[in-house]
């Protein structure tokens, strides 16, 4: 959830922006916020774990996407529609239409626009690619059963990954960005 409001953040403020260059920097931020944040859960994981247990430290990381939704709730949006008068709009495929009223309008809306390919083919593969099963848990099994990692060795690995991202947005702002 909190992805989506700092994406949807995101779009707003690079439609508001005339820098091309304003999308590729707020996206960044973005990754190093998001790389920071690993870095930092990665290296207290593993050693709250071995002080804490596992409830406890859900319960720390669940205040900073509680944080996001509550702030998410502050966020000053302009309605696309006004209720009292009918705009016109444009939709996917540039014909005009107006906004919905009723439930059962909506619904009808809702569907002319799931029905179109560029709609229902990225979300047929979203779909599908989320609900396939992953070797996520069987390597951390693996890695835990087998070959007798801790936690604190796991959230270290976790340390190296997040700190790895983090130096590849630097890089990104360094060399890449022009």
């Amino acid at each position: 959830f909190s992805d989506v409001v700092a994406d949807g953040i995101v779009v707003q403020k690079t439609r508001e922006s005339d820098d091309p260059k304003v999308a590729g920097g707020l996206q960044s931020l973005c990754w190093g916020s998001a790389a920071l944040g690993g870095l930092l859960s990665a290296y207290f994981s593993g050693s709250l774990l071995e002080v804490m247990g596992p409830r406890e430290v859900f319960q720390i990381t669940a205040v900073l996407p509680l944080l996001v939704a509550t702030i998410a709730l502050f966020v000053d949006e302009k309605p696309v529609w006004e209720q009292k008068k009918l705009n016109a709009a444009t939709d996917i495929n540039g014909s005009e239409s107006t906004q919905p009223e009723g439930i059962k309008e909506q619904a009808t809306a809702l569907w002319s626009a799931i029905k179109q390919p560029a709609i229902w083919r990225p979300a047929l593969f979203l779909f599908l690619w989320q609900s396939t099963p992953t070797g996520d848990s069987a390597m951390l099994y693996f890695m835990t059963n087998n070959l007798g990692f801790g936690p604190e060795f796991l959230g270290r690995a976790r340390l190296i990954s997040a700190a790895s991202t983090l130096v590849g947005v630097w890089g990104y702002q360094k060399f890449l960005r022009s």
